[in-house]
């Protein structure tokens, strides 16, 4: 495969200022030949960030938004621990491929939420979200939360056929099919903001 249609990124565990930092760096690297984008963790886990009891703070936008561009599929090869800031990044990806034994904790960022809502649904999202208990790479895959879960040991594998499969399709019929699908998000995100900034409104006036 031509190198320059493939790009990985790795996230740095050092505090979500220096992760932040990586992916606003990287999104402004990419090329037009970028077809694809694979985020790995530096370390062992591919990003574990505090998880903050009644936080709704979001991802600054530089960081995040390109990951949804619709002339790029984005995938998140998760090993050890996804948290917070961390699974803000998985789930802003289009692809998760994760192996057995990781461990998937919740962000309650805006957008988590509502991703969160749309891979789960209603009733195991809720629960994930209250009670904060980590699941691990199968059952993440099995409550839709994850694409692919494999041992660990065959996770770069796992990566490298699904990126293989992914370049096989035409780039234009990927771009529009991605293109459709965030419209078709687009609109429960936009509700989910509203809903919280009015939240935030009424709290600050009681």
């Amino acid at each position: 495969m031509p190198v320059e249609q493939v790009v990985t990124v790795s996230l740095p565990d050092h505090g979500p200022t220096a992760l932040w930092e990586a992916l606003i760096a990287a999104g402004r690297s990419l090329t037009g030949a970028t077809r694809l984008v694979v985020l790995r963790g530096e370390a062992a886990d591919f990003f574990e960030g505090a998880v903050v009891d009644g936080s709704y703070d979001e991802p600054p936008v530089a960081a995040i938004e390109w990951l949804g561009r619709p002339d790029l599929i984005t995938v998140a090869a998760i090993t050890g621990r996804a948290a917070g800031a961390g699974l803000d990044v998985a789930l802003a990806c289009d692809l998760r491929v994760v192996s057995d034994d990781a461990q998937l904790a919740p962000s309650r960022s805006v957008g988590s939420v509502a991703r969160l809502g749309e891979l789960m649904g209603y009733s195991r999202a809720l629960a994930f979200l209250v009670t904060g208990a980590p699941i691990s790479g199968r059952h993440a895959v099995a409550s839709g939360v994850a694409n692919l879960s494999v041992e660990s040991q065959m996770l770069d594998r796992a990566v490298a056929d699904l990126v293989a499969a992914v370049l096989r399709t035409p780039r234009e019929v990927a771009t529009v099919a991605k293109a459709l699908l965030i419209e078709s998000a687009a609109e429960r995100r936009r509700l989910a903001d509203e809903l919280v900034a009015g939240l935030r409104l009424a709290a600050a006036e009681s």
